[in-house]
């Protein structure tokens, strides 16, 4: 659509190889349904299958310290099956310098709190929080 971006995903149940092909087949529909016939290089598509473990619908220490983050900062409530693991990996990209304070970032959050929910206990155990009564 003229815009110089890049698409960045985070797996959390497929290899990075195919969630790219995915994530390009969307876009190409979506960008189709207002401009035409288009076609995304996989090169504009860079995903990361890091943060998959220990798999999906699991909580993982780094998703769990995102979601924490976000909820002290932002008073945010993110969901540990999808967002959190996504953030984990934007927070870890920003802190080694994968981007510069001048660079405009976008985090697409499509839902998922119920997870919290279904996760509490894990997440709760993960960061090591007592919860009384």
């Amino acid at each position: 659509m003229g815009k110089d971006a890049r698409i960045i995903g985070v797996s959390v149940n497929v290899d990075a190889q195919t969630l790219a092909r995915n994530i390009s087949g969307m876009v190409e529909q979506a960008v189709k349904l207002v401009e035409g016939e288009t076609k995304v290089p996989l090169s504009d598509v860079l995903v990361t299958d890091e943060f998959v473990h220990p798999g999906y619908g699991m909580v993982n220490a780094e998703g769990a310290e995102a979601i924490r983050m976000m909820a002290e900062t932002e008073g945010l409530l993110l969901d540990p099956v999808y967002t959190g693991k996504a953030l984990a990996a934007l927070i870890r990209d920003v802190r080694n310098g994968r981007y510069s304070r001048n660079d405009d970032l976008v985090f697409l959050y499509t839902g998922g709190t119920p997870n919290i929910f279904t996760h509490g206990q894990a997440l709760l155990d993960i960061l090591n929080i007592k919860m009384e009564g």
